[in-house]
């Protein structure tokens, strides 16, 4: 058995000082993200979208219902697309869950049974 300890897979570096932005993208970031498809040699998703900026530059994004990413093949982007691809999941487990709790719902107008009631 080796003693070496197991280095992770994908690490920012060493004392990254560059701040880190996980948000939706908006109208304005339409170009950014062009150009940013242009490096990826993919189109930029035209769906709704989490972009990742590293010190206010997008470097990544991620369609928030499904389909390609893409990211700036110039930079380290691979911890930066696992932080969005888990906020995206975090985001469809947070619509699932509303889903479910409205489909649970009592119908408005009709009186709840007590258990063991009769209808």
């Amino acid at each position: 058995m080796s003693t070496k300890a197991k280095r992770p897979i994908h690490t920012f570096p060493p004392l990254a000082l560059e701040p880190i932005v996980i948000r939706e993208a908006t109208h304005a970031d339409r170009e950014a993200l062009r150009r940013l498809g242009q490096r990826d040699s993919a189109p930029a998703p035209a769906d709704a979208l989490l972009v990742g900026e590293v010190g206010g530059e997008i470097r990544a994004a991620v369609p928030l219902d499904g389909g390609r990413s893409i990211a700036d093949p110039f930079h380290r982007t691979a911890d930066l697309l696992a932080l969005l691809h888990a906020r995206v999941d975090q985001i469809r487990s947070s619509r699932r869950r509303e889903l479910s709790v409205v489909a649970r719902s009592a119908t408005p107008g009709v009186p709840r049974r007590a258990v063991g009631q009769a209808a």
